[in-house]
């Protein structure tokens, strides 16, 4: 299952809450706000949220990917997370899943979000994850970069990331 944005997690509800796991053992997704997008925000306003249901799920902190997030993937099921920090649409650090086993994370540099679409080197990692053959160095690189990510924590986050959780918790309470 190759997915792309918010068809990410349309194919991760299918795998983990429809039983899509007895069908599905590869799920690619690409360029996916698995943990809510900034833009999102905007759907949890009235009366835009009565109308765009799927914005507001797509929001930072909605109770739809919180409870995606909580329900584990099954161990027979493999997902790569295909992500670019240059990809403004789905920002930085919302495709970043935690990692496991069977959850890997793949920086591609340098993809806009469309590009995703059409760009030969967001292809070359399509295909490995296909192949089952991701290059050990690509799961390493990422994995380096969401250390040292992780360690710069310390100054404050992506401010409009922040700023959107803010809306999101005003709005949905």
């Amino acid at each position: 299952l190759i997915c792309h944005s918010k068809g990410g997690l349309i194919g991760n509800y299918y795998v983990k809450k429809l039983g899509g796991n007895k069908r599905v053992k590869l799920v690619i997704t690409i360029g996916t706000p698995h943990n809510g997008s900034p833009w999102a925000t905007i759907g949890t306003i009235p009366p835009l949220s009565f109308v765009f249901k799927s914005l507001k799920q797509m929001a930072p902190q909605a109770n739809f990917l919180e409870d995606l997030k909580k329900t584990k993937l099954t161990k027979d099921v493999m997902l790569y997370s295909i992500y670019s920090k240059d990809d403004i649409m789905c920002p930085y650090p919302a495709s970043v899943l935690d990692e496991a086993p069977n959850v890997k994370n793949i920086e591609v540099p340098g993809m806009a979000h469309s590009e995703f679409l059409i760009k030969k080197s967001a292809y070359h990692v399509i295909k490995h994850a296909l192949e089952g053959n991701m290059p050990k160095s690509w799961e390493e690189k990422t994995r380096e970069n969401l250390r040292k990510a992780s360690e710069v924590k310390k100054r404050p986050p992506f401010k409009f990331f922040q700023e959107a959780k803010k809306i999101v918790k005003r709005n949905l309470s």
